[in-house]
């Protein structure tokens, strides 16, 4: 299917592509983007506008990059879970435990959950990341310093680690 296919469809069930918003992207290793001949590539055209290439795209909250390592994915669910965690520290004295477990829930482990499916090839690394920021929610909820163990307190919670969460949303 072509670009030319998809405007029509699009037209003919009254869907509204804005072509000044989209993007393209190659996908592939290394090795393989270094024998794409970027000079002689075609050009991307929708409805008469030229789509550009980029290194990396944002598609339904999901930050894609050239190699799909996951890298922009992690650093976004990072940036957004450390702005909502300061923002909720002054009131985390204040609140009573219960108002704590739903905030993290609604603000904190929906953010790790959303699509962690569809990232299955995640490094060691960027997963013990992805637990950080779980073990955070827990900081938070229990007042717990930066070294303080979190075992414990997962079991209380009865929340799964994080490659376990996203393995059980596979299924």
């Amino acid at each position: 299917m072509n670009l030319n296919e998809i405007f029509e469809w699009s037209r003919q069930y009254g869907l509204k592509v804005n072509p000044a918003k989209s993007l393209a992207i190659i996908i592939g290793s290394p090795d393989m983007r270094s024998r794409v001949d970027w000079g002689n590539l075609p050009s991307v055209d929708f409805n008469g506008v030229t789509i550009p290439f980029c290194a990396s795209v944002k598609d339904l909250g999901l930050h894609l990059d050239k190699e799909l390592s996951w890298s922009m994915q992690v650093r976004d669910l990072s940036r957004r879970t450390f702005g909502t965690f300061r923002s909720l520290c002054r009131l985390r004295s204040i609140l009573p435990i219960p108002t704590k477990v739903m905030l993290a829930h609604s603000l904190f482990i929906s953010i790790l959950d959303f699509a962690d499916a569809s990232y299955l090839n995640l490094t060691e690394d960027y997963l013990n990341k992805l637990e950080r920021l779980q073990n955070l929610a827990m900081r938070f909820i229990f007042g717990l310093r930066k070294y303080d163990h979190v075992s414990e307190f997962r079991q209380m919670l009865k929340w799964l680690p994080i490659c376990r969460c996203r393995d059980l949303h596979v299924l």
